[in-house]
């Protein structure tokens, strides 16, 4: 029995298919290259250290997270005013060098929570030193929303209600409608926590998911020193 030929159309359609499909993997490939990964050995530098302090100056560990392309992290240029109640500070800027956000860490008591379910644990157990200041504070008494929690860490979106321009370091009046986005999070294996103050007018709302997302912690310096 003859068997019919493939009629042109049908090939030309096939040729489309798979050009159309090369297309979507190339784009898929290029949409990953509109986020840059980037880690931070802290401390990152000496900003707020002092002798009574010294223990979270020798808590090491690395952090990992994700920014879009165009943000950058200068870990060799300590942030200015920035989060005033973390430690080792370091400004987050936009591709025109503003400084358009800052991120530091400090540590929390783990006896606070040691034997709780987490389910109890509070924020504020956590968080105190940055959530009850007047000029400045993370709200996470009023926003927590967690993005992710894991054996390691918990990562949450909050509100920074602060009366510091992060780009001109001057203080103002803020309202309840003038807050930063916030992220916070929290590593379970080692008793410490990193802040990120985020301006709101150069993030949205999904790149800060994905930003609070793509948190990790690296602790295994900080655990040996323990041992």
């Amino acid at each position: 029995m003859n068997r019919t030929k493939k009629s042109p159309v049908i090939i030309l359609a096939i040729c489309a298919l798979v050009v159309t499909l090369m297309l979507t993997s190339c784009s898929k490939a290029e949409q990953k290259t509109d986020r840059v990964d980037y880690s931070i050995d802290f401390p990152a530098n000496e900003v707020g250290r002092a002798e009574y302090n010294e223990h979270i100056f020798s808590t090491e560990f690395t952090l990992t997270l994700t920014l879009p392309r165009g943000i950058t992290i200068d870990t060799g240029k300590p942030a200015g005013e920035g989060i005033v109640v973390t430690f080792s500070n370091i400004p987050i800027l936009n591709d025109k060098g503003d400084t358009v956000g800052c991120i530091g860490y400090n540590v929390y008591d783990a006896e606070l929570i040691r034997g709780l379910p987490e389910d109890e644990i509070d924020p504020m157990m956590i968080y105190n030193q940055i959530s009850l200041g007047n000029h400045y504070q993370f709200a996470v008494k009023n926003k927590y929303d967690v993005v992710n929690n894991t054996e390691d860490l918990q990562t949450a979106i909050s509100e920074v209600h602060n009366d510091v321009n992060l780009s001109q370091e001057e203080r103002g009046n803020y309202s309840a409608e003038d807050y930063n986005y916030g992220i916070v999070s929290y590593c379970k294996t080692l008793p410490v926590y990193v802040a990120l103050d985020l301006d709101r007018e150069a993030f949205t709302q999904e790149q800060i998911v994905d930003i609070a997302g793509s948190i990790s912690f690296d602790v295994s310096k900080g655990l040996e020193k323990c041992s």
